[in-house]
């Protein structure tokens, strides 16, 4: 889609309108760059948030449901920022505990009760058997691999006696970057197993399945909860709709 980075006007246009449409359809948890502070980096990979000014897919300074704060504040625009560590198969970046944030908990697990929080008496929480859909958009760096090369992002659910990872069951390209790197939004299904009592931790990790050795730094944004199959369908069909748009204007 090379119209988009020859036309930053409708670049901007169809990122606006992704972000309008994703809005409406899902429970947005981590896009800003306080919602990514406490973000930890995990097998030689280093992380940290970067500014709107780096890259944002979506220019929003509303936080998320993850904020540790909780959601309703707002901070600068951003999203996190990945370099690549050592392994091809691994968890290259974990937030900080989510158990006790309600907002988090209740989006991911809706029958969950948050730990340590009024709801669970002060005292450990509960999850309950659940299946869900998450969404998240992330860039894919330069691939120093050799060729052949293959680069996916996925989830990890990682809780009190379970660790789980997921990938994605499609992926939609959003077109260039201003930095020139493809963007991608992944559908991502997830499960989660009941815990009756005891959940002390809960943390959502970042998993990168690839043969790619970049150099670059690569982005993740706009990770979010969707509560409906039905509104995935929704949000993949407008963002159908204005990849189509943009190819019609190119051609």
């Amino acid at each position: 889609m090379v119209i988009l980075m020859k036309n930053p006007t409708l670049l901007l246009t169809i990122t606006a309108l992704a972000a309008a449409i994703q809005t409406v359809s899902a429970q947005v948890m981590f896009t800003t760059t306080n919602d990514f502070s406490g973000w930890t980096p995990n097998d030689g990979s280093t992380v940290g948030f970067r500014p709107a000014t780096t890259f944002s897919s979506d220019s929003s300074a509303i936080n998320g449901g993850g904020n540790q704060s909780g959601p309703g504040g707002t901070s600068d625009s951003g999203s996190l920022g990945i370099t690549w560590g050592i392994n091809n198969f691994t968890g290259v970046a974990f937030s900080p505990g989510l158990a006790y944030l309600p907002s988090f908990m209740h989006a991911v697990d809706p029958g969950s009760l948050a730990a340590f929080n009024a709801e669970a008496g002060f005292g450990p929480g509960t999850t309950t058997a659940y299946s869900g859909v998450m969404q998240m958009v992330y860039t894919v760096p330069d691939d120093e691999s050799g060729g052949g090369g293959y680069f996916q992002l996925g989830l990890i659910l990682n809780y009190s006696g379970n660790f789980g990872f997921f990938f994605p069951s499609s992926t939609i390209d959003l077109g260039f970057a201003p930095n020139g790197q493809d963007m991608q939004l992944a559908t991502i299904p997830y499960t989660i197993n009941a815990v009756n009592a005891g959940l002390n931790y809960f943390s959502l990790g970042i998993a990168y399945n690839s043969n790619y050795q970049p150099v670059d730094e690569f982005y993740v944004d706009q990770i979010a909860v969707v509560p409906e199959p039905t509104t995935t369908a929704l949000f993949g069909s407008g963002i159908a709709v204005l990849a189509f748009y943009a190819r019609r204007r190119r051609a």
